[in-house]
């Protein structure tokens, strides 16, 4: 599946994947409309855009959630698990800890 991000083009491939804050296309592009393209906010004589986003990129992966995930009932659209919040690289929500426990690392 496609993972987007928006950013300066003087950063792409220069953080570890797994502190890219990324998105699907659809989250991506309303972070741009209404984080980015604030125009009504903006000095009008600005030279670059809000953090200085300038393009939106996109990486591809191939994942495959653990067998116990994928014959239990956490499963989740298809061949995801459930949710799960994360901060830093590292899941935060005490209460969801018990599913990795019983089903493993997965991408929810």
């Amino acid at each position: 599946f496609d993972m987007y991000r928006s950013m300066a083009r003087s950063a792409v491939d220069t953080h570890p994947t797994e502190d890219d804050d990324m998105a699907d296309l659809g989250g991506a592009l309303k972070y741009i409309h209404t984080e980015m393209l604030t125009e009504h906010y903006a000095d009008p004589l600005r030279t670059t855009r809000k953090y200085g986003i300038d393009v939106l990129t996109r990486k591809r992966y191939k994942i495959k959630n653990t067998e116990a995930l994928l014959k239990s009932p956490q499963q989740a659209m298809g061949e995801f698990g459930q949710f799960v919040t994360y901060d830093w690289g590292q899941a935060t929500n005490p209460g969801q800890y018990d599913m990795f426990k019983d089903y493993g690392d997965f991408v929810g």
